[in-house]
Formats: structure tokens, sequence, C-alpha cells
């Protein structure tokens, strides 16, 4: 009978855990309403099978990408894409800046954009080539053999990894992913291979370049 006074009955012990309950999704009811909102939002629109409202920073890039499509001003879809970066740090709106630094004569930020992305997802040859153009702008020959060299090494492992075992009884609609990727990479592989060997036949035939990166080398 004396253990009575200490330890409540069974009925006050879910009363108690009832309430704690209670109180903790008031809590998260007030901190995460406007989420909570949007979620509710997008459920029911799954539930009637209706198409839901892309994420907030895909829609400011689409938004972005029709307005350079367009001729629309550079600052205007500057603004947007930094927006959608502010969402999601990892989305393509890096590449649709680095463009708009570039309309704008800005290849400092355009370099630092793209050096950016590359540090994130290296796999689009697209980056090498316009970090390339710039390059040569600048006359900075070495970064271009440091960007070339980083290239064909990070390829040449993606074609290293994803190069297909195909198993002769297995239909080939099952490998065709494993294809894609492979033929993608080894294809950007060779162009970048095609880049390397024409700038270094370029170098080794020009004096003044090579003199250049002697001078830079000393200091």
């Amino acid at each position: 009978m004396q253990a009575s006074r200490f330890w409540p009955p069974i009925k006050h012990k879910l009363l108690y855990a009832n309430l704690i309950v209670y109180g903790v999704t008031i809590v998260l009811l007030l901190v995460f309403h406007q989420e909570l909102m949007w979620a509710q939002k997008v459920l029911r629109s799954y539930a009637s099978l209706s198409t839901c409202d892309p994420p907030a920073d895909n829609l400011l890039l689409q938004e972005a990408m029709k307005s350079l499509k367009a001729g629309g001003s550079v600052e205007h879809n500057q603004h947007l894409l930094e927006q959608a970066l502010q969402i999601d740090p990892y989305s393509r709106a890096r590449l649709l800046l680095g463009i708009c630094y570039l309309r704008q004569g800005n290849d400092e930020k355009m370099l630092a954009c793209y050096e950016q992305h590359r540090s994130i997802e290296p796999s689009f040859l697209g980056v090498y080539i316009q970090t390339i153009n710039i390059l040569k702008k600048k006359q900075d020959y070495a970064a271009i053999n440091k960007l070339l060299a980083e290239g064909t090494r990070y390829y040449r492992r993606r074609v290293e990894l994803y190069q297909p075992h195909l198993d002769p009884n297995v239909p080939k609609e099952f490998n065709a992913k494993a294809l894609m990727i492979y033929n993608s990479a080894k294809e950007d592989l060779e162009t970048l291979q095609k880049i390397q060997q024409s700038f270094l036949q370029n170098e080794s035939s020009t004096p003044s370049r090579q003199q250049e990166g002697k001078r830079k080398d000393s200091k």
C-alpha cells in the first residue's frame, strides 16, 4: 500500500504522457507552421492525383531560364538565381549564374562560380570548356594545364567506375542506364583529351608562352 504514494496509478501515468505529447505537438505547430502548411498542400495535391507545385528554388530557376531565353534583364536573372541558391546551394542555378556573370563581363565572378560548381558536381563538361575559354582570354596557361589534367583524371576514373560488365543473358534494356553513363563519360574524356593535346602542341610551339611560364615559376 505504501508504494502507491510514489507510483501513481496507470491511468495517471497515461494522462501525464498525453499532456507531454500534446505540449510537444503544440510547440512544433507553432515553430514549423509554414512548413506544415506547405506539406499539407502538397499531400492534398498528391492525394487528388493532381500536379503539385515544384520546390521554390526550381520555380526561381525556371523563371530565370525563361527570362534568359527571352533576353530579359541580366540583373533580374542574377537576382532570381541568387535567391534559388540561398534555398539550395547545390542547385543547377549556379550554372546559369555563371552565364549571367559572363554576359556582364565579370570574368572573375564567373570563374569563381564555375569553380564552386565543379567542386560540387565535376561531371558537367560545359563548365570545363567555358572555364578554359575564359582562361585563354586571361592567358593563364598554367591554370588551363592544371584544369585539363584535373578534368581528364576525373573522367578517366569515371570511365573505369562505370565500365559495364554485361552479361549476355541479361536483356539490353536492363543495362541501358549503365551504358549511357559510361558512353557519356567516355565521350567527355575524349573531348578533354583532344583539347589537352591541342593545348600542349600550341604551348610547345610558342616560345613566348614557355618564357612566360618560366617567369611565373621563378616568381
